[in-house]
């Protein structure tokens, strides 16, 4: 399969040394392109089992605190054990790299954030862009997005009128 050169592409291969494959690349541009333009695109991702939907939205997530100088993306998954904690600590190992270890920060136990640099004082003042997880209990991400958030992303599969889908990022 032929390498993507999106700037998403290229920051998973060399920053996270987690290659997206290219149908991983195609679905994070297109979400990618609606919150850059702040579309507020509900976009669907229907992937068989074991083909890198929590990978992807690991490697999304680390992309936007890492390109984004402020903001929040809401996480949500059906329940807090296991599927919010294995999505933390997925988003933990993937910023478990050089250019960002020093910069990670963690609050309440369910927020992770990127300051700018790593600073004491930022780190401590909690600044930068961060992701709030949060268990979804009611099985949908309508009205899960808080005023001033950036991105909502449920993770695992959701049911729509009886249809089970893939995960949801808009």
């Amino acid at each position: 399969m032929k390498q993507s050169d999106s700037p998403i592409a290229r920051f998973a291969r060399h920053v996270l040394g987690k290659p997206l494959y290219p149908y991983q690349c195609e679905v994070a541009n297109a979400i990618l392109d609606s919150i850059a333009g702040r579309h507020g695109r509900i976009i669907t991702v229907m992937m068989s089992r074991q083909a890198g939907k929590n990978q992807l939205s690991a490697v999304l997530e680390a992309y936007l605190l890492m390109s984004m100088p402020q903001g929040t993306i809401v996480k949500a998954a059906p329940t807090y054990t296991p599927q919010i904690i294995t999505s933390r600590l997925r988003l933990l190992s993937m910023l478990d790299t050089p250019l960002t270890r020093e910069r990670i920060w963690t609050s309440h136990g369910y927020i992770v954030g990127l300051a700018p640099r790593p600073e004491p004082l930022l780190l401590r003042s909690h600044a930068g862009p961060r992701v709030m997880f949060y268990k979804n209990a009611a099985g949908n991400s309508r009205g899960l997005q808080p005023r001033g958030c950036s991105a909502v992303c449920t993770d695992e599969e959701e049911v729509r009128g009886g249809e089970r889908l893939g995960m949801v990022l808009c």
